[in-house]
């Protein structure tokens, strides 16, 4: 369970000169997309599925991440809408009876976020997301700490093509003290009509592993 949030908490998203980002540009999304769902798979088998739904403003209202390993939990969430810069998110794990309340708070200007999650199992977080003028993301630093006993630093630095599509990610992360660094290149294979992206794989650099990535989509009318 704190492995899948740590990913989780990877890509929440900010506002900038007074307006709070769509989700919908968070994640790099073109048209009105009411729905997205994404199957990733790797070279062994293993598969995982992430649907996310979105309001017609283009904020989500709801995301599951569904694992077939079975040391990772599945995972949903549910969002409140922002009052002013601050959203409740409401996580519950397979083996939870009841969702947490997590507190999504946005502060910021020029370009950067500043966010502090509270009250999810004692955890110390702390994301800062810098970002260029079309609002995609350019940088993250992420700072986790669980009590005393689990403490994970994670700094990504994301680069795009003419498109705004993501091409590469340069993760480097501290995990109890042991470092570590890795690039994932980005392949697009394919788009619909609109521009989203249908199929693209991601290849880490370090281990020659590759996750193959698959997108639907339904629209708003």
């Amino acid at each position: 369970m704190k492995k899948v949030l740590l990913l989780l908490f990877m890509t929440i998203s900010s506002f900038v000169f007074g307006q709070v980002r769509t989700d919908w540009q968070v994640d790099g999304l073109k048209g009105k997309v009411k729905k997205v769902m994404i199957t990733c798979s790797n070279a062994v088998g293993d598969q995982n599925r992430i649907e996310k739904m979105y309001d017609e403003k283009g904020y989500l209202l709801h995301e599951i991440h569904l694992n077939s390993v079975d040391s990772i939990e599945d995972i949903e969430m549910k969002y409140d809408v922002f009052k002013e810069y601050t959203r409740y998110i409401y996580v519950k794990a397979k083996s939870d009876k009841e969702y947490s309340d997590i507190v999504e708070n946005k502060r910021g200007g020029d370009y950067k976020m500043y966010l502090n999650v509270l009250n999810y199992e004692r955890a110390d977080r702390r994301i800062v997301d810098e970002y260029q003028q079309d609002r995609r993301t350019l940088t993250e630093e992420s700072y986790v700490k669980y009590d005393k006993y689990l403490s994970t630093v994670y700094r990504k630095m994301f680069e795009y093509d003419e498109k705004g599509t993501l091409v590469k990610e340069v993760v480097k992360e501290e995990i109890n003290g042991v470092k570590n660094k890795y690039v994932l290149i980005y392949d697009i294979r394919s788009r619909d009509a609109i521009g989203n992206v249908l199929l693209q794989t991601k290849r880490n650099s370090e281990t020659g592993d590759i996750i193959t990535e698959q997108f639907d989509y339904l629209y708003y009318k």
